[in-house]
């Protein structure tokens, strides 16, 4: 009877063991994401204070009126030109995306 108290205190003693190292390790993981998710929400916070370390400064346009804009594909021309010409011409001109 005391061989079989023994074994169980022993199978329970492993099995404690054993949620203890997946909650220490399930604490760790979860610190560390929430860390990240905190450092990034705060700099997302302050990117419009950064003074332009963090976001790019924005820039207004000379005009709102639509008629003195040049269309996009004539500025991707200009664009693509001046890429080829000034920095190196075998850079591919694919584009990602275009901010407006």
């Amino acid at each position: 009877m005391n061989m079989i108290k023994n074994i169980k205190k022993h199978k329970q003693a492993k099995r404690i063991r054993l949620f203890r190292k997946i909650h220490r390790t399930t604490g760790a993981f979860l610190f560390v994401f929430f860390f990240f998710i905190s450092v990034t929400g705060i700099l997302l916070g302050w990117k419009k204070h950064s003074s332009g370390l963090i976001q790019a400064k924005s820039y207004t346009g000379t005009s709102t009126d639509f008629k003195d804009w040049l269309p996009i594909d004539s500025l991707y021309k200009n664009a693509s030109k001046i890429l080829l010409d000034s920095v190196s011409a075998d850079l591919s001109l694919e584009l990602d995306r275009i901010d407006m």
